[in-house]
């Protein structure tokens, strides 16, 4: 095994796991949070976080998206394809949102076009 196969084997796991681990939260009744809406909503604020970082990490590291949408899917089987398809679309131009508003921030603090 290469380290390119060993990187997209990583990265799956990596968005199988969050992808599992979201759905954990998203399930759970009310009694693991102890009935507190502000701690459901704190778990599932990091578990979708968790779950967009990883998509970003795969995306980064070369995995293509039919990887990593299989890993979204393996890894939540009550997620749909086309939802997964448009989770990594979602996390993708979020990428590039943030880049495009972080340039024009430091335009604007710099004072340069």
């Amino acid at each position: 095994m290469d380290a390119g196969e060993f990187t997209i084997r990583e990265m799956w796991l990596a968005v199988a796991r969050a992808s599992a681990e979201h759905r954990r939260v998203a399930e759970a009744g009310d009694a693991v949070f102890y009935g507190d809406l502000t701690l459901r909503e704190s778990a599932d604020a990091r578990a979708r976080s968790e779950l967009t970082r990883a998509i970003r990490r795969a995306a980064e590291a070369a995995v293509g998206e039919e990887e990593i949408v299989d890993a979204l899917v393996s890894g939540d089987p009550r997620l749909e394809v086309s939802e997964a398809v448009e989770l990594v679309a979602w996390a993708r131009s979020r990428d590039e949102r943030l880049r495009e508003l972080n340039q024009k921030m430091v335009s604007d603090l710099l004072g340069e076009d």
